[in-house]
């Protein structure tokens, strides 16, 4: 399988390397664009995907194996709170969106 769980919100150390160290990639869900894909080409793999909901907002992260022609919901399916997963190996895109709520704040970060 191309992904494991990764440590849960409740570790404010990982929080803070994955959220606001350094990134590959990150971003902020909006109103106009609430939703992002990402293609995973020169990414240092295994890599931490992470998402931070705001409050009020459901976020979805899915990953795909073959440059985003499927998709798949990763483990920890819908969240409401801050959540990671390690990416270990073959996974080429990941696509991140907001599907409930409208806050401007919602976050993601790779690294």
């Amino acid at each position: 399988m191309a992904i494991t769980k990764g440590k849960d919100g409740s570790n404010i150390e990982n929080y803070t390397r994955v959220m606001t160290g350094f990134s590959f990639a990150k971003g902020t869900l909006t109103n106009a664009n609430p939703s992002a894909t990402k293609n995973l080409s020169g990414c240092p793999i295994p890599c931490t995907v992470a998402v931070r909901p705001n409050a009020g907002d459901t976020v979805r992260l899915e990953y795909s194996l073959d440059e985003a022609a499927t998709w798949q919901a990763w483990p920890s399916g819908d969240v409401t709170t801050y959540t990671e997963l390690r990416m270990i190996s073959g996974v080429t895109d990941i696509r991140i969106t907001r599907v409930s709520g409208t806050s401007q704040l919602s976050t993601w970060a790779i690294s």
